[in-house]
């Protein structure tokens, strides 16, 4: 019961933001600039903005790549010393992520339950689902590794740390799995990680990171009277041969403080590290999936440039536990020419920066090490997005 006090009290102090800091997000330009920006109204066809005086300013949806949150809350993992409490996690083939928690057995075959503090409970197709991870609490600040799929095999992870291989029935009250024609239930309680050996699909469109983990794709997003609202295509749940044709289809109303980022259009801002295979990047939940890629040592990370690539922006970091003696460079090469050489140590351990892409087709991110050697050259290159025409 301790814990989850101290969980209910994090949560708590969470929500007490400004009613400034509510609206105050970084605009991010076609050119991946970032202007501090209040947001006043968002339509189909512009964004209403306060600038730092307050004049009220209008910006075509079209010159506005996304949204990104200037308040640093994270209410995804919650740590407590060496403690580590994270919560469900449904991730969906598209790349959608809804945190929450199992909704009991649905009414409807091959669908699974799921209740989500925006969305209420919805019903997911089980073909929709790469991978259902249950929380846990764990020693270490951590994330838990994503289960890796067997090849066109679904699997069930179990908290004993059996694996199962074969063919998802049901993931309701039992987790049932076929394995060699054979049918087997476990208890949901008995289960750590799903991974369903579902297609891959790239959405198309706006998406919203919410601050608990959440990635909700809508076809359109606005934002009036202090609200963001989103249609998201996600059916709430229903009994079986009901439906309410009133109702719109994943409606969902966010309160701003609770949004960590918006992009407008998923197709002209990309995440380097989703160029990169998963050797190198550490998933973090971050705003854009613009997830951490770590470089250590004399070691470098190379990627293919999508076609229309105008711009990229990044920062790069020594971690904490590097500053004491790191000192190395960070180069960013594009077509094999270096272009750019970031030098980081103690008194510099953070420098952000831009680099025209117009015509390029690789980039590369080189690290040297400096004086005191590869065991101390550690770099973390985080939020780094390249922008297309």
């Amino acid at each position: 019961m301790q814990l989850w006090r101290l969980i209910l009290a994090s949560c708590a102090a969470a929500g007490s933001v400004s009613a400034t800091a509510q609206t105050a997000f970084d605009m991010i330009g076609t050119d991946l600039s970032r202007t501090p920006a209040r947001v006043v109204t968002i339509d189909d066809a512009e964004l209403m903005w306060l600038d730092a005086t307050g004049a009220t300013l209008a910006t075509p949806l079209a010159d506005t790549l996304g949204l990104e949150s200037r308040t640093s809350l994270d209410e995804a993992r919650t740590v407590f010393g060496t403690l580590t409490y994270e919560p469900s996690m449904l991730r969906l083939v598209d790349g959608r992520r809804l945190t929450g928690a199992l909704s009991g057995a649905p009414a409807i075959p091959e669908v699974l339950r799921w209740q989500h503090a925006v969305l209420g409970p919805v019903d997911v197709p089980l073909e929709q689902i790469d991978r259902l991870v249950l929380q846990r609490t764990s020693l270490g600040p951590g994330t838990l590794d994503l289960l890796p799929p067997a090849d066109r095999r679904d699997v069930l992870l179990l908290r004993n740390g059996d694996r199962l291989e074969g063919f998802i029935i049901d993931l309701g009250r039992d987790a049932v799995i076929e394995v060699d024609g054979r049918e087997i239930a476990v208890p949901m309680e008995s289960v750590q990680q799903a991974a369903l050996a579902n297609p891959r699909e790239a959405w198309e469109g706006p998406l919203v990171w919410l601050r608990d983990g959440s990635v909700l794709g809508a076809s359109a997003v606005r934002f009036s009277d202090r609200l963001f609202t989103l249609s998201t295509g996600l059916d709430a749940a229903t009994e079986a041969g009901t439906d309410d044709p009133e109702t719109e289809a994943g409606a969902a109303s966010v309160r701003p403080e609770h949004v960590s980022a918006v992009a407008f259009d998923t197709r002209r801002l990309i995440p380097v590290s989703s160029l990169l295979d998963g050797t190198r990047v550490r998933e973090e939940r971050s705003p854009f999936n613009a997830e951490p890629i770590e470089l250590r040592g004399a070691s470098s990370a190379e990627v293919d440039l999508p076609a229309r690539a105008k711009r990229v922006s990044l920062s790069a970091e020594l971690p904490l536990r590097a500053r004491a003696w790191g000192r190395c460079e960070l180069l960013l090469a594009v077509d094999g020419s270096v272009r750019a050489r970031l030098p980081l140590s103690a008194a510099s351990p953070v420098i952000d920066y831009e680099l025209d892409l117009e015509d390029a087709r690789r980039l590369e991110l080189i690290l040297e090490p400096g004086a005191y050697g590869r065991v101390q050259a550690v770099v973390e290159v985080r939020d780094a997005l390249i922008a297309l025409d």
